[in-house]
């Protein structure tokens, strides 16, 4: 029973983390493409801050498996949610494209660990017939966070203006 109920702790932790990065981005996409215009971006320059995120976030998922095996799971888990929420700081402070673009690859790079994370704590955590059952609740919070983020977004933005996205 105590297996289980440790079991059930780090899953639902697990999965509330998971759930706290996506609607983290799903708040922020909305709002990006205004931002970088009201900075005095460019088409072009606005289309690759939208996109360098996800840029170095694949690169980045890609080296975490290494990363993942050499030192463990807790320890990169930390260091990619202390990344990633220096990074949602700091986009407060952007004052120019070229800032923003930075910070965006920063937040993207640093976020990467973090489903790789999850996902292999969540595996190591299951029991082999629970694994499915668990992933597809990982998945379902991911499609949550999609559907609620962009929403908050809205209503954050209304009520505080567009910064308010990124505290």
């Amino acid at each position: 029973m105590a297996k289980r109920f440790a079991l059930l702790s780090t899953s639902g932790t697990l999965t509330l983390i998971l759930f706290m990065s996506f609607f983290d981005n799903f708040t922020q996409i909305p709002m990006i493409a205004p931002y970088a215009a009201s900075l005095g971006a460019g088409a072009l320059m606005t289309g690759w801050i939208v996109s360098i995120y996800s840029v170095t976030n694949t690169l980045g998922n890609i080296a975490a498996g290494v990363v993942l095996d050499k030192f463990g799971r807790r320890l990169p888990l930390v260091v990619g949610l202390l990344w990633a929420g220096l990074a949602v700081f700091l986009y407060g402070a952007a004052g120019t494209p070229g800032e923003l673009l930075a910070i965006r690859a920063f937040h993207g790079l640093g976020g990467s660990i973090i489903v790789p994370a999850i996902f292999a704590m969540t595996a190591d955590a299951s029991a082999t017939d629970q694994r499915g059952r668990n992933m597809a609740r990982i998945g379902a919070m991911i499609g949550i966070a999609a559907i609620t983020g962009p929403m908050v977004s809205g209503i954050l933005r209304s009520a505080w203006g567009p910064n308010a996205v990124f505290i």
